[in-house]
């Protein structure tokens, strides 16, 4: 499973919100703190349209970060087009180095299109948040076996993937 983490750079409520600190660490750190020290991913990859959000997500904790066209960061943007951009670089990227992206990423094909979408917005979610999450889809897998597959909807859009994970922000 890897773990999607969405940062736009254009907030117009709270501007910049993403890297404001919060008790000393940007924003969007708690949350990639929590993805890497849950244990639950095999990578951890930020989406944005931010030089500044890329800079810092990429010194703080080391994610690795794909850059979005201004279209995909938009209010109005739905999640379903940076998740399928995102999705399709990581494809590309392991392609080219001559490997697909299950064998990339030490995973077989069910587990590697597992995905969870972590917002940097809820940064109190913690490592054990994750960890239940990851534990409760395990479950849910479990009884519907490695090769169904799962239609997400965001947004009245929807991507089918063999499965994928989003950790509630109300609830995480």
């Amino acid at each position: 499973m890897i773990a999607l983490v969405p940062a736009r750079g254009g907030s117009k409520r709270v501007p910049g919100k993403n890297v404001r600190l919060l008790a000393g660490k940007p924003l969007i750190c708690w949350t990639l703190a929590a993805a890497f020290d849950s244990g639950v991913f095999s990578g951890v990859y930020v989406s944005t349209d931010s030089k500044h959000i890329a800079e810092t997500a990429a010194s703080w904790t080391g994610a690795k970060v794909y850059m979005r066209p201004p279209h995909m960061a938009r209010d109005d943007s739905p999640d379903i087009d940076w998740v399928k951009q995102i999705l399709g670089a990581l494809e590309y990227d392991h392609h080219k180095n001559g490997h697909c992206l299950p064998c990339s990423l030490g995973k077989d094909h069910w587990q590697s299109t597992e995905f969870a979408i972590l917002r940097p917005t809820s940064p109190f979610r913690g490592p054990e948040t994750i960890q239940r999450a990851r534990a409760q889809w395990d479950d849910i897998k479990g009884v519907y076996g490695p090769s169904c597959r799962c239609e997400l909807t965001i947004n009245g859009q929807s991507i089918s993937r063999a499965a994928s994970l989003m950790i509630c922000d109300k609830c995480g």
